[in-house]
């Protein structure tokens, strides 16, 4: 079972993407699918920083599980409460 935190990560992504939060659209590459472009990603990158309090690194990026909000919500709430 997920956390809860993971799941309303999710949920706020999916919106910010504007996808609906369903099992199917999490798994989507959404870069790929054209959910969002690679400028807007720029600022995607920097409302989520402000919304969690964090601040990615190169070391974030360069795996490409990043891509899709299934995991991207899993590294946003590790590095949100990283010891």
């Amino acid at each position: 079972m997920k956390n809860k935190q993971i799941i309303n990560c999710e949920k706020w992504l999916a919106k910010k993407l504007n996808v609906k939060h369903t099992k199917k659209n999490i798994k989507l590459d959404y870069l790929n699918k054209k959910l969002i472009d690679s400028l807007n990603f720029l600022n995607f990158i920097f409302s989520i920083q402000e919304k969690y309090k964090i601040k990615f690194n190169n070391n974030h990026f360069k795996k490409r599980n990043y891509r899709n909000i299934e995991e991207f919500a899993k590294i946003i709430i590790q590095t949100k409460y990283k010891k």
